[in-house]
């Protein structure tokens, strides 16, 4: 008898529910798990029990777990889980927890084999669904990051950002997100942010991960995410809004503790960068950190040139431009533009003689000493208003 036939005749048998679900089990029991005809043809019957939507159900959750458990190859299981996909599709509204739980497996197997694109597509294809119900804003605020985080490590920030926004429209409703859900939100921002070289933006939110305690993080991890939030700050164009966060990060102990402290230590410091130093800091970074911009020359190139000509400005007073490209080890045209943009945007404190090709800077204090005199500021009125409270608390006492 055909497993089709053996399931119709338990249907319409008149034994009690719970004795058709035993002879169903029994069915599924006698499956070898080695043979597709077979399997497809239990689960397109068991689907069809007619008025058992429930005991379809829990036979089909079964033999998810028992293919699982002995599928002979991740492929067998990949294209059995897909069948299940395909014939559930027309009954969905009366089983879609099954269809989630088969796709959680799709997803899991997709990211162990690094398939990311295909994991991605298994959940957009469920949430694009307008009668999805039983997905809670939980697993709905999940299924977002799951989307985010494969779409990120195939490359693709634009779709991944799309995701990244649905998940932030429900992140207040999300009341029970897993802290690694939420370790994942925070990271994919920064993430986000760093390819779309908004640098700026990407160190702050690496730096946020890092140091944030209500999330479960190992301390490499946090590492990891205070590496990246350097590498982005170098790579930010120079700036009052820069130093900020430059100093945060170089101020941070376990700064120490990377590889790029050297070069993290002569930007904060305002030092030439060497061309060794550049290349060596080149090679640790991501293709979008060194792509090329539409005038021709890399991210990181711009980025230790704006740079670099701070440091000179707190050396020279001024110099010709033909000097400077030395210097810069840059074209002079492009050295000329791009001062006159720094200097537009407020970024370089300095004036440009066209007649006798030379850039006067105005201000040659450094911003790590400007700093510095404003933090003994604060200390010493910090330590006079202790003087003053202490003094009030001896009158006090000898009254």
């Amino acid at each position: 008898m055909s497993i089709k036939a053996q399931i119709e005749e338990i249907s319409k048998s008149q034994e009690p529910d719970v004795a058709k679900q035993v002879n169903y089990v029994n069915v599924l029991e006698a499956l070898r798990f080695n043979e597709v005809e077979p399997l497809h043809e239990f689960v397109s019957a068991v689907l069809h029990i007619p008025y058992g939507t429930s005991t379809s159900r829990d036979i089909l959750t079964q033999f998810l777990t028992r293919l699982q458990k002995q599928a002979p190859s991740v492929s067998f299981e990949t294209d059995m889980l897909k069948f299940m996909l395909a014939e559930i599709e027309p009954l969905l509204s009366s089983f879609e927890a099954i269809d989630i739980a088969i796709r959680n497996r799709l997803v899991y197997i997709y990211e162990q084999a690094e398939d990311n694109i295909a994991a991605s597509q298994v959940l957009e294809v469920a949430l694009s669904r307008s009668e999805r119900r039983v997905l809670t804003n939980d697993e709905q605020f999940e299924w977002y990051i799951r989307i985010v985080r494969n779409r990120l490590e195939a490359e693709d920030a634009t779709i991944a950002e799309q995701y990244l926004s649905k998940a932030a429209l429900i992140r207040h409703r999300a009341k029970n997100a897993t802290s690694e859900s939420l370790t994942h939100f925070r990271l994919s921002q920064a993430r986000i942010m760093d390819s779309n070289r908004r640098f700026l933006e990407a160190a702050r939110k690496y730096y946020e991960v890092s140091v944030i305690s209500e999330i479960q993080i190992d301390d490499d991890d946090r590492l990891a995410c205070l590496a990246a939030a350097v590498k982005c700050i170098i790579l930010t164009p120079a700036g009052p809004l820069r130093t900020q966060v430059l100093r945060l990060l170089y101020n941070d102990d376990r700064s120490r503790l990377l590889s790029d402290f050297d070069i993290l230590e002569k930007v904060y410091m305002e030092r030439l960068l060497l061309p060794a130093e550049v290349e060596a800091f080149g090679k640790e970074l991501a293709q979008h950190q060194i792509a090329e911009l539409p005038d021709g020359i890399t991210v990181l190139t711009r980025a230790v040139f704006d740079h670099n000509l701070l440091s000179v400005s707190r050396i020279y007073n001024n110099i010709s431009f033909t000097e400077l490209s030395k210097i810069l080890a840059l074209d002079k045209a492009k050295v000329e533009t791009y001062s006159a943009k720094m200097i537009l945007q407020g970024r370089l404190k300095a004036v440009i003689d066209q007649v006798d090709d030379i850039i006067y800077f105005t201000s040659s204090e450094s911003t790590t000493v400007k700093l510095a005199q404003w933090e003994y500021r604060v200390e010493r009125m910090c330590s006079q208003m202790e003087d003053i409270v202490s003094d009030i608390q001896k009158k006090a006492l000898v009254r």
